[in-house]
């Protein structure tokens, strides 16, 4: 969590919530550089009351306690603080938002997103906001959801599709938006072209791999017949993705095969066996 913290402590307007006595135990480090409060918010670009609110309610610029930790003097306490961070709040909003491990159900919402949500660009629209699409049902919005709730503490809205079938979960978040961007470096915009498999999947243990595959294949995976035999197939159009599930659901003894168009496709036999590794029942 360090490196996003310093990564996303680029962004201005990003607060730390932690205990206030931490941030009381930090102010009086650096306080012996400053003879008065309005000195100190001078520093800071803040005005005396933000000060004071910091030390009341544990809120602290997240770029500020990046710059400190350059300082010897400052540097335990400020390790101690990225230790117990609680939560983090944008300025505007008053939404505190967890920040959590990378688990299945996380790795699974990864997965999803990467396959059928957009993150829009903040450049063009001014918007931090995550959009997740279900074209046929709601089950696996709610499933994402939950996961947003359980893990971030923010409840998203899940609302009829107005210009095409089915529904759409909108995640209104700078922070979750920064997460998925840069632990999953799930880009914004367009992304089929320019999306891979991030390094922290790649390195993660099986279970969080498999947890990942299974958000990929709720968000582009359906179960068919052919020839009056069940199928499950799946269209990943980006090659390097594509051929990485390929690759990580063979090595668990599963048949997969790619068709001239890029559709994965799971036959008959191997259904059962891949259905119990990819149910999306994923926890944990």
């Amino acid at each position: 969590m360090d490196k996003f913290l310093e990564k996303i402590s680029e962004h201005t307007g990003i607060y730390i919530n932690t205990n206030p006595l931490l941030v009381r135990r930090l102010l009086d480090k650096i306080s012996n550089r400053f003879r008065t409060f309005k000195e100190m918010a001078s520093y800071f670009q803040t005005d005396e009351k933000n000060i004071r609110n910091w030390i009341k309610n544990g809120k602290f610029p997240l770029k500020t306690l990046v710059d400190f930790r350059t300082d010897k003097e400052t540097e335990s306490i400020i390790n101690l603080i990225t230790n117990k961070i609680k939560f983090l709040s944008v300025q505007s909003s008053p939404h505190k938002v967890k920040i959590p491990k990378i688990t299945s159900e996380i790795a699974y919402l990864a997965g999803y997103i990467s396959g059928d949500g957009h993150l829009k660009n903040p450049l063009k629209s001014n918007k931090w906001e995550i959009t997740i699409e279900s074209w046929k049902e709601k089950k696996h919005l709610k499933r994402c959801k939950e996961i947003v709730n359980r893990h971030f503490a923010i409840s998203p809205v899940i609302s009829k599709n107005k210009t095409r079938k089915g529904w759409r979960l909108f995640i209104n978040s700078k922070i979750v938006f920064l997460y998925f961007s840069e632990i999953f470096r799930i880009p914004h915009g367009k992304k089929s072209s320019t999306i891979r498999v991030p390094e922290v999947i790649k390195r993660s243990s099986q279970k969080i791999k498999r947890a990942y595959i299974s958000g990929w294949i709720d968000a582009e995976g359906f179960l068919t017949k052919s020839h009056g035999r069940p199928q499950f197939e799946f269209f990943i159009k980006n090659n390097s993705v594509s051929d990485w599930v390929k690759e990580n659901i063979e090595e668990m003894g599963i048949k997969v095969n790619k068709n001239k168009k890029g559709t994965l496709i799971i036959y008959s036999k191997n259904v059962p066996i891949f259905l119990s590794f990819f149910s999306s029942r994923v926890s944990g």
